[in-house]
């Protein structure tokens, strides 16, 4: 369970389940928060990573349960807008594959239990909990 929920690289995340991995600079400071700031503009909260330094090159792993979709307008500063581009029916859940509104980030959310179901070609928020974001070490630059 340890290693699904703090890979040591890459590999090891994308093998042992669906993993979003995302790549950018770290800004802010590591005690106030940091937030990975993706090649396409996204930013991403991280929360307090005392171990990060400012403007160096980072990569976070968030498991697709952990990134939570929500009506649009219901979004709050912490939330993304996107839009799902594909839906897959996986009987207990579901799983979207979804596009920020930027276009520069596709990101994997898997769905359980009686939430509002979406479409394909819906907006919806995206909320990513910093505390689920898990620094992949040494990795660097763009995840393949």
């Amino acid at each position: 369970e340890r290693i699904y929920a703090e890979p040591n690289c890459v590999a090891v995340a994308r093998f042992l389940g669906t993993a979003n991995v995302l790549s950018g600079k770290a800004a802010g400071t590591g005690e106030d928060g940091i937030k990975l700031v993706h090649a396409g503009g996204a930013e991403i909260a991280l929360g307090a990573r005392p171990m990060v330094i400012p403007d160096s090159e980072i990569t976070v792993m968030v498991r697709a349960e952990h990134v939570a979709l929500i009506p649009p307008g219901s979004a709050g500063a912490d939330a993304h807008a996107a839009r799902v581009v594909e839906r897959l029916f996986l009987g207990d859940k579901v799983r979207y594959e979804l596009v920020t509104a930027q276009g520069a980030l596709g990101l994997t959310a898997i769905e359980t239990g009686e939430r509002q179901p979406f479409s394909v070609g819906d907006n919806v928020g995206v909320r990513i909990d910093p505390a689920s974001a898990r620094l992949i070490p040494g990795a660097s630059g763009p995840a393949p």
